[in-house]
């Protein structure tokens, strides 16, 4: 099951939004990140491709909220529409 945010995955929402930053900023960003937050939204979906948009959301979000990407459209969304969503709570 797939559910922690590492700095890679930092690394992948700032990649898209063509925003670069160095090795320690990014790992400033992730120890900023609410981590027990990020595990509970992502383990609520049952696909492993659905938990890792829904890390890559919530980095977005966090990102977004602090200036560091633009707001507007997100381009990482958990689906909501996963067919066993909300029985690994």
């Amino acid at each position: 099951m797939f559910c922690e945010a590492t700095t890679d995955d930092v690394q992948t929402v700032l990649d898209s939004y063509d925003v670069s930053l160095g090795f320690q900023e990014i790992e400033e960003i992730h120890e900023q990140l609410d981590h027990d937050d990020i595990l509970a939204g992502a383990c609520y979906f049952c696909s492993p491709e659905i938990q890792k948009n829904s890390v890559l959301s919530d980095i977005e979000d966090h990102l977004q909220r602090n200036g560091l990407v633009p707001l507007g459209m997100k381009k990482f969304i958990a689906d909501e529409l996963d067919d066993c969503k909300g029985h690994n709570q």
